[in-house]
């Protein structure tokens, strides 16, 4: 049998402070029979943080990562906002270099995947895929707030940090929270810049670029050429 300090450990410092919490006897009445307020153990706070807000989950499915569990749930759409702060996911499907449409045909795709997660539902994603003639430095928004996978996890403190070359966690998670490899179509480079473009993403002959998924370095968007017929994941922002 655990003492009750080896038991302590195990819990962990939050389970220890809720445990005591609601065991502790209640407080002697203020006086004329007025009972303090209610605990409400879903507030405790955490250790050296502010109360705990719970929320409610990803439903990623068996064998997907406990960090879903932490999805931004409720949170508002950008719409194209800089003061905002932004999701972004890689997706867990692939594709060949001829995306059915262009960047459009590829934001598109984007946007099917996350419709289908409850977590992600109301936002709008955008395919973070440039071309020769519109880099992605040209037409995405530069966010001035972090960016973040779907599990919360802060990738960068802005868009400007976000391509500045190295990020602060790797990108490797996909709409629903599970882990990704491989390689994902970005036509661009480590600083936003254009590349390789399968024909501005409409053929799968010729080549485009690609970038490593789970590094945090600029190869995150390449340049790595690659032929277009190769099936690659997505990089898909928040609008």
């Amino acid at each position: 049998m655990r003492s009750g300090w080896a038991l302590a450990a195990a819990m962990g410092p939050l389970s220890v402070v809720a445990a005591l919490w609601a065991c502790s006897p209640a407080p002697a009445p203020l006086g004329d029979g007025v009972q303090p307020p209610p605990r409400d153990l879903d507030t405790l706070p955490e250790a050296g943080g502010d109360p705990v807000t719970p929320r409610p989950s990803i439903d990623a499915g068996a064998g997907a990562p406990d960090a879903a569990a932490d999805a931004p749930v409720g949170k508002v759409s950008c719409e194209g906002g800089l003061d905002c702060e932004r999701v972004l996911f890689v997706t867990s499907a692939t594709y060949d270099g001829n995306l059915l449409g262009g960047v459009a045909g590829a934001t598109a795709k984007c946007n099917q995947l996350a419709s289908a997660v409850p977590a992600l539902s109301g936002l709008t994603f955008r395919a973070f895929l440039g071309t020769r003639a519109a880099p992605i430095a040209a037409v995405m928004p530069k966010g001035t707030k972090p960016y973040r996978l779907v599990d919360g996890t802060q990738v960068a403190t802005s868009f400007a940090d976000l391509t500045d070359g190295s990020l602060s966690a790797p990108i490797d998670l996909d709409e629903s929270g599970k882990k990704v490899t491989g390689e994902a179509w970005s036509g661009a480079n480590g600083s936003g810049g254009d590349s390789n473009d399968c024909d501005a993403w409409t053929r799968s002959g010729n080549q485009g670029s690609a970038g490593a998924i789970g590094v945090t370095t600029a190869a995150w968007l390449g340049p790595n050429p690659r032929g277009c017929k190769n099936l690659f994941h997505l990089y898909c922002v928040e609008e």
